[in-house]
């Protein structure tokens, strides 16, 4: 049993490097962090609950550096393993498809991205209710969307929206 303790003790130490790496905006060190924390975790046959963190964390490590197709799996795991247990923390699936989203409109997917987020904005007003910053970032991303479409009107509704919860912060 010792050696799994290590294991997850070099998991948890991993994730946490990688996790404040990409606070500080250093993502190929977050990228080398995480990689480790998700080799760690699968020696250690770790939960999934490590596992969708490390994952979506990566996915959005390799999203920041502008690598969208090695990037578009992590979060797509991620989520389908948020979406399959009802245990894991709902306050992260939302976030998540945040990130898939943001994926998807950088990569020129509009439709797709205003999909991903419509699901995240519900998802997220149920569970984030106490984080407005997470929602007026959720808002903002579909106003950008929808001005990126030509669609002024809505982009400004949901950019107000979004300014409204960051005022209430």
């Amino acid at each position: 049993a010792m050696p799994a303790i290590a294991e997850d003790a070099d998991t948890n130490s991993l994730l946490r490097a990688g996790r404040q790496a990409l606070t500080k905006g250093d993502y190929i060190q977050a990228e080398s962090y995480l990689q480790g924390a998700l080799y760690s975790a699968m020696q250690a046959g770790a939960s999934d609950e490590k596992m969708v963190l490390i994952v979506g964390d990566l996915g959005v490590a390799l999203l920041s550096q502008g690598r969208h197709s090695e990037a578009e799996p992590f979060l797509n795991r991620a989520v389908a393993v948020l979406q399959s247990r009802a245990s894991t923390n709902p306050q992260y699936l939302p976030i998540v498809l945040g990130n898939l989203a943001r994926l998807y409109e950088q990569t020129g997917q509009l439709q797709r991205s205003e999909a991903v987020l419509r699901r995240a904005l519900k998802l997220a007003k149920q569970t984030l209710k106490d984080r407005p910053l997470v929602l007026a970032d959720l808002q903002g991303s579909l106003g950008v969307l929808h001005f990126k479409a030509g669609k002024r009107k809505r982009a400004e509704r949901d950019l107000r929206k979004a300014l409204a919860l960051v005022e209430t912060s």
